[in-house]
């Protein structure tokens, strides 16, 4: 079975990482925090599923125009988050993505890569918080 390393040339860490992070800092503080999980065996089995699932849908052609059906089905409100500089999912992605659901807000972090989350926790966490919150 081909897998996303066969086709890219590379690891995890030599491909992807370089292009989340928004600064040399936080992309060593998620190395430092992977390596850490890694030799303690914290990865888990759910782990390799999502693996899996993420290589069957670049795998898949069609899987835009099945992508854009669901989205603009969607029918509850629906909070997207990005970073202002993720280099692997560009902002105007998310602002194509928001566009097709009816009912969503659309939330870009500024100096943040792909890895939002790592790099801006309290901010997301309060974006996320507030859109629970809303009336």
């Amino acid at each position: 079975s081909t897998t996303i390393q066969d086709n890219i040339g590379g690891t995890w860490e030599e491909v992807f990482v370089p292009y989340m992070f928004s600064s040399e800092k936080a992309k060593q503080a998620y190395l430092k925090r992977l390596h850490t999980a890694q030799s303690e065996k914290f990865i888990l089995e759910e782990s390799v599923e999502a693996k899996l699932a993420q290589e069957r849908a670049f795998a898949d052609k069609d899987q835009n125009l099945k992508r854009d059906a669901l989205l603009s089905s969607i029918k509850s409100p629906t909070l997207l988050i990005t970073g202002e500089k993720d280099k692997l999912l560009i902002p105007e992605n998310a602002k194509r993505v928001a566009a097709l659901i009816p009912q969503s807000q659309l939330v870009i972090i500024p100096d943040a890569g792909h890895a939002v989350l790592f790099e801006k926790p309290d901010e997301v966490a309060k974006y996320i918080t507030d859109f629970i919150h809303q009336k």
